[in-house]
């Protein structure tokens, strides 16, 4: 998770609620305190069923006014703890309402924090989403779905510092269609364009994984080919992607060719920067054009 991402979460934080332990402790005290008060009761209850019957004898046995006097002080003592009983009572009953309503309060307001937090959630990954497509289509060929020049760039500069670490070999192709202008001419874009994507597919197709093929614009494409043994190698792609491109293409009822032409550079030999790797694959792809020989390496120009 980005820290965007975790300051948004932060706004929306759990509130604090009991631990289920604390509610439980808060329980049994409550539940302590009746059993205490019911205790009492019954004890009162004891005691008054003493007195009435001590008062019963006293009155049928004609005492003295002074142990009459003293049974009513201990029916006032009774008295006295049951209000006290009640009292007690009054104080749990008004803590559980209390811890009632808290504890409603708290659940409401998780409820409410949690659905909050699942509506940002949903608009986190609304903005990702829209900041992952903005990312591709920023260095992705509208058209063809490949790499576009700025991450052709990039690919390359990483391509050539894994070489120059590893010592190996890289291939640059310079792929121009030979006379596209004329299908917009004579079929119309749209039919180009089609053209221009089934190109894209099988010259994917054509390569390995690691490879990069990128769109340049209008009807030329950059191959980078990694980890080359040999220039025979390359050779042999070339002589590969020229088959496959010149495949013809079926479309809207009408039968279309292309022909490619190729311009290879060689790192390290033909250029030790990403720049002039594709400056020399451009200028071979134009003697292969003038040529009509379908690939041309550039080293091959001075010769």
């Amino acid at each position: 998770m980005t820290g965007k991402e975790e300051n948004e979460l932060e706004k929306h934080a759990l509130p604090t609620i009991p631990r289920d332990s604390d509610q439980a402790t808060s329980l049994m005290q409550a539940l302590n305190t009746n059993e205490d008060v019911q205790t009492t009761v019954e004890e009162c209850a004891d005691e008054l069923g003493a007195v009435n019957m001590k008062m019963k004898e006293e009155f049928t046995d004609q005492v003295r006014l002074s142990e009459v006097q003293q049974v009513l002080i201990q029916s006032q003592d009774i008295e006295s703890k049951v209000e006290a009983c009640v009292d007690d009572l009054q104080a749990v009953n008004t803590a559980l309402g209390q811890e009632i309503t808290e504890r409603g309060h708290l659940e409401r307001a998780l409820s409410n924090t949690q659905a909050e937090l699942s509506e940002t959630k949903i608009e986190l990954s609304v903005t990702q989403v829209a900041e992952e497509l903005a990312t591709h289509r920023a260095l992705h060929d509208g058209l063809t779905g490949l790499p576009n020049r700025a991450l052709l760039e990039d690919r390359l500069e990483q391509a050539v510092a894994e070489a120059r670490r590893h010592g190996w070999t890289l291939a640059v192709m310079f792929i121009d269609l030979d006379n596209f202008k004329r299908i917009n001419d004579s079929y119309g874009h749209q039919v180009g364009d089609k053209v221009l994507r089934m190109v894209a597919e099988r010259l994917k197709a054509a390569l390995r994984a690691v490879d990069t093929v990128s769109r340049q614009g209008g009807d030329e494409f950059v191959c980078v080919m990694q980890e080359v043994k040999a220039q025979n190698d390359v050779a042999h792609i070339a002589t590969k992607i020229l088959d496959v491109v010149s495949a013809r293409c079926d479309i809207e009822a009408a039968t279309i060719t292309v022909r490619p032409s190729i311009g290879i550079a060689l790192y390290p030999q033909d250029g030790a920067t990403p720049t002039l790797l594709l400056k020399r694959a451009d200028a071979a792809m134009y003697r292969a054009k003038q040529m009509k020989t379908g690939y041309v390496f550039f080293h091959e120009l001075a010769a």
